[in-house]
């Protein structure tokens, strides 16, 4: 055995910075995606590329995994129905990690996210939210929202608060 590895340490681990990439447009995924099912002598119409990028939002990573997804699942060509095929695994790929991610959550940090994928993105200390959603008092919202920022659960933006994964919310509507 490498004498790098005896120790069980990986040298380049936490090395550097990541570096997340910003999603990339779909019209960019479109021919780089048909090439390669086209290496594989498969056929994806542009609709189901399309599909593909819109259930991940573009998400590079996320875009990629579902499209190999797809790919796996495709005989000749895609169909409405393998893309289906597709998301079903990628959201049992992702449940483990959701699952652990999510286990931590307080009740109310539960709740918050429950409310956002009802569609509230701004107005949480409003009493009507408050008493639905059972967040609490209105000086729980900035804590419950600072939490799950950290967390990386969501995002701020100045439309509102919106779930950051949205693999992660396609997991939590279907559950």
């Amino acid at each position: 055995m490498n004498k790098l590895f005896q120790n069980k340490r990986m040298p380049f681990y936490q090395f550097g910075e990541p570096n997340y990439l910003q999603p990339i447009a779909t019209e960019d995924w479109i021919p780089f995606i048909r090439n390669k099912f086209a290496d594989k002598n498969l056929i994806i119409a542009e609709q189901h590329i399309r599909k593909i990028c819109e259930v991940v939002k573009n998400q590079s990573s996320y875009v990629q995994q579902l499209a190999w997804n797809v790919m796996i699942n495709t005989d000749e060509r895609v169909t409405d129905d393998t893309v289906k095929m597709g998301i079903n695994d990628l959201l049992v790929q992702c449940s483990p990690l959701f699952m652990e991610q999510t286990a931590s959550l307080t009740g109310y940090q539960m709740n918050f996210l429950r409310a956002i994928l009802d569609g509230q993105h701004n107005q949480f200390t409003s009493k009507l939210v408050l008493s639905k959603y059972q967040l609490g008092t209105k000086s729980n919202i900035s804590r419950i929202q600072e939490a799950l920022l950290e967390k990386d659960f969501i995002i701020s933006t100045p439309d509102g608060i919106f779930l950051s994964d949205p693999v992660l919310e396609l997991w939590m509507r279907s559950k």
